[in-house]
């Protein structure tokens, strides 16, 4: 198969308005100097191993072309992907609760874990260690979107050809590998919204803040070179790319429809919110915290105490990063040589470093259990009376609290994510005894990976913060007359102007918790095929003879993370629980095969009935081996119709 490309190319400019679903603007300006392509190019059939001209895939296989892909105006390859039907959002730039800093693909809704990405039909690789479920996907982020060919994508079937991480489905990018010229690629995409929508109505009867006017911003900025050139005596083909994207952020607050935390209220919507307020809830229980007692807010007056209403509850949403900021830069090649007619070798690698920022609502004290003395000298009068007098209790007496405060004068819970990936493929290919076929390839892909979280509470400091007592100075932490934690900061909550951004008490709660880890993947492939209809091994009703392929894999994956102790002890307040280091690995060695054989034949290409099968026995290290099969039929009762 050729692909020319002519020289009145020289110059194309290209000026793009689309409105995407999420009402953006994409201006895309490309300029190329292509030269000539000729050559053979690498058949890439997805959801088989067997490749023939005539051949194609029984599986169902979605097709996305580099010109479907131009109309859109998307340059996210996450963007791209998520438009169509099979394919349900996952990681991406715009996750930022749970983010992980990927950008992942899950096929049918089985999850992301069960979807195989694979480059020109070999694996992607890994994008970030394996969560604590111990499950590995891949980051599309390091797909090189303007070099893509077309993205297949097999929904079914899959497993027997590709292994069992499969089983959702195959994302299969084909990269254009015989690329000539170069090619500069610039693109802006913002995001654009009138706000007014019938949702506002909500918000503003919650009393939540709305922006006003319009939104334009969200930038997406993406710049791509490629180059690429065939060898001298046109035996190959090297081409290099290098790309650069950076994304602003996007805050919920921007939209009116999402400057609220929205939540059904039968047939019609409302804002929620959450408990955890500013100022604080206070709850207050009885000896054992069986019952309670009084649910408690300060009101605008000045040291004044009334009773929390719903109405009290904080707005998180417009806090969220609707869009993550983020910058990325990548580089690679794709190289092949032809020595001969029978052998030609290929190369891929890439590399990639991504850096982005996620965030969500403020940190806080979210229902602390806290023994409170009636002596506390930051408590107002009214404080007193409500918690102590009206509950009979003197100066010496104590009781339990549950503090809800949320930290809005340190700002959004923020995760620095970083990945810097790369991936290596060698490989050798070719034909012999004229109808076979071989390939066989080393891979290996390793991504290193940090997460820093900031402006979080440390469970343990708050304790300590809200155990304050008489000091010969004031107001002191009794950790710190003690000796427990000399270096506690009282966290006063009970009046309204009792904590200050920067803060000493703020820089004595609020702690970073780091995570690293590390990820490879290592993968040792071979498989030939042969047509055997020359050797006479066919149907008399067929004229074409059994295709076989048989093939043989080798696979490891590591995988290392390593949360420091705030994660591990769970001590971080604004955390699902406690995060524990993942340190292992495995490894499974495949075989596997795939029949296609022509049951009925009248004419070529026309009126055909094939069976197809396929077997992959796989034996894993963990202690087990598992064996996957596919059967098929295809008929083609006349030309251009196939079932």
């Amino acid at each position: 198969m050729t692909k020319s490309q002519s020289h009145n190319q020289v110059i194309r400019r290209a000026v793009q308005l689309a409105l995407l679903s999420s009402s953006a603007a994409a201006l895309g300006i490309t300029v190329v100097h292509a030269a000539d392509q000729a050559g053979l190019e690498e058949i890439v059939v997805t959801g088989t191993r067997i490749v023939s001209p005539n051949v194609e895939s029984i599986s169902p296989v979605t097709s996305v072309t580099q010109e479907d892909i131009a109309v859109t105006g998307r340059t996210r390859v996450e963007d791209i992907l998520n438009s169509l039907p099979q394919v349900f959002a996952d990681q991406g730039s715009t996750i930022s609760n749970g983010s992980d800093g990927t950008a992942t693909v899950n096929l049918r809704g089985l999850g992301s874990n069960r979807t195989l990405v694979l480059v020109n039909g070999r694996r992607l690789g890994p994008g970030a260690p394996a969560d604590q479920l111990g499950n590995l996907r891949s980051d599309i982020n390091q797909i090189p979107a303007a070099l893509i060919k077309r993205v297949d994508i097999l929904t079914g079937g899959a497993s027997s050809v590709y292994g069992a991480d499969a089983v959702a489905g195959v994302v299969n990018f084909i990269i254009d590998t015989n690329f000539q010229g170069v090619k500069i690629t610039g693109n802006l995409n913002f995001y654009s919204h009138s706000n007014g929508s019938s949702v506002a109505d909500v918000v503003r009867a919650k009393g939540f803040a709305l922006p006003g006017g319009s939104f334009n911003g969200g930038a997406d900025r993406d710049f791509d070179v490629v180059m690429g050139s065939n060898f001298a005596d046109g035996k190959g083909n090297a081409t290099f790319y290098a790309t650069y994207r950076k994304i602003d952020k996007v805050l919920q607050a921007s939209y009116d429809y999402s400057a609220c935390a929205l939540a059904q209220n039968g047939a019609t919507w409302k804002c929620g919110g959450s408990g955890t307020t500013n100022p604080a809830q206070i709850m207050q229980f009885n000896s054992d915290f069986s019952e309670l007692l009084g649910d408690y807010i300060m009101d605008k007056t000045p040291g004044a105490v009334r009773d929390f209403a719903g109405t009290d509850v904080y707005n998180y949403g417009p806090t969220n990063y609707y869009q993550r900021p983020d910058t990325r830069y990548s580089a690679g090649t794709f190289m092949h040589y032809d020595f001969n007619d029978r052998v030609s070798a290929y190369s891929e690698f890439m590399y990639m470093n991504d850096r982005s920022l996620s965030q969500i609502a403020p940190s806080g004290a979210f229902g602390v259990g806290v023994t409170l003395s009636c002596s506390n000298p930051l408590l107002s009068a009214d404080w007193v009376n409500t918690l102590c007098t009206n509950q009979e209790l003197g100066p010496n007496d104590t009781t339990n609290l549950y503090v809800l405060r949320r930290n809005v004068e340190g700002g959004g819970r923020q995760q620095d994510l970083e990945h810097s990936a790369w991936r290596g493929v060698l490989g050798l290919r070719g034909s012999f005894a004229d109808s076979w076929t071989y390939d066989a390839y080393l891979s290996q892909a390793s991504v290193d990976a940090s997460s820093v979280y900031l402006n979080d509470f440390s469970k343990i400091r708050l304790g300590r913060a809200l155990d304050v007592v008489a000091g010969p100075g004031g107001p002191v932490c009794a950790s710190v007359l003690d000796g427990t934690d000399p270096s506690c900061v009282p966290w006063n909550i009970w009046s309204l102007n009792g904590v200050q951004p920067g803060s000493p008490a703020l820089k004595y709660l609020q702690i970073p918790l780091v995570d690293r880890g590390v990820v490879t993947e290592r993968v040792l492939s071979g498989s030939i095929s042969g047509d055997l209809t020359n050797a006479g091994v066919r149907l008399p009703t067929a004229k074409s003879g059994l295709l076989l392929n048989v093939g043989a894999e080798y696979r490891y994956q590591s995988s290392e993370d390593t949360p420091d102790i705030s994660y591990q002890t769970g001590d971080g307040a604004g955390q699902g629980g406690a995060l524990m280091p993942v340190n292992g690995h495995y490894s499974v060695r495949e075989l596997f095969t795939e029949l296609r054989l022509p049951l009925l034949e009248d004419m070529p290409g026309a009126h055909m009935l094939s069976f197809e099968t396929g077997y992959r026995y796989s034996d894993y290290s963990l202690g087990f081996s598992t064996n996957t099969y596919k059967f098929g039929l295809d008929w083609q009762p006349a030309s251009g119709y196939k079932l």
